[in-house]
């Protein structure tokens, strides 16, 4: 599903590169994911590179809710489509876009 040198930067910051790091990634956290669920808002394709913007919500095994929001950047190769960059913001819980103008 990934490129060989995709690149992946986590809501926490930490980037990830290469598939192999990624799918590594994947298999440790997923076990803790109870349900992820992807609504694209926006999707752009222009040639062989498609934008796909939208917002994932992963339901924690502990029944907590994460709300993020992504930028995918795809590949389409000779027969399917990869992801290429990945940068995913979670949502701010405290705060809002004012208080960073004050700090």
């Amino acid at each position: 599903m990934y490129t060989p040198d995709a690149v992946v930067l986590q809501g926490d910051g930490n980037v990830l590169m290469g598939r192999d790091a990624i799918q590594g990634a994947i298999a440790k956290n997923a076990p803790k994911w109870a349900q992820v669920t992807l609504t694209s808002d926006t999707l752009r394709i222009v040639g062989t590179t498609a934008w796909d913007v939208g917002t994932t919500r992963m339901q924690g095994s502990d029944g907590g809710e994460q709300v993020s929001h992504y930028l995918t950047v795809l590949r389409r190769g000779s027969k399917f489509w990869k992801i290429d960059r990945l940068a995913v913001v979670p949502e701010s819980r405290a705060g809002n876009a004012s208080d960073w103008a004050t700090h």
